[in-house]
């Protein structure tokens, strides 16, 4: 795949689709609150692993992780990167510049090449994905930026 728009647009319906299929199951809670044990669960508690409806992790960290990154943020998320990729596209009529990151405004021209660095930010979370290309990585010198 050499399409860094179709590989981010596919990316994100897997990753709504793994949080859809989550608020789908009846054994999975909508919303998840931090313990200090473990995770609490507000919704049907059917696993054997479960007590009570907290799923203990034995780890303070692992248990906000879980709760940062429950369902209902995964589809906000992916809501927000689709409007991102609205944003940023090529300009059209054949330019070489991303519609909102223009070269005139000030952008460094290396970021402003459609996909420009933001695009390419976006793809930066899915590196480790096998269909990811190296070529659409963020430069060096934006990557050191002070931002």
């Amino acid at each position: 795949m050499t399409d860094i728009v179709a590989f981010l647009k596919a990316r994100i319906a897997n990753d709504e689709y793994d949080a859809r299929a989550l608020l789908a199951d009846p054994d999975v809670a909508d919303v998840w609150e931090e313990s200090s044990t473990g995770v609490l669960q507000t919704g049907a508690v059917d696993a054997a692993d479960q007590f009570a409806g907290r799923w203990l992790t034995g780890n303070t960290r692992l248990a906000r992780h879980i709760v940062r990154w429950q369902p209902a943020r995964a589809l906000r998320e992916a809501e927000a990167r689709r409007l991102i990729l609205g944003e940023h596209r090529p300009a059209g009529n054949g330019s070489a510049w991303c519609y909102r990151c223009d070269p005139a405004a000030g952008m460094d021209d290396r970021a402003a090449c459609y996909p420009c660095l933001t695009i390419r930010c976006l793809a930066a979370v899915y590196s480790d994905h096998p269909d990811y290309d190296p070529v659409w990585a963020i430069p060096d010198e934006a990557a050191a930026a002070d931002l």
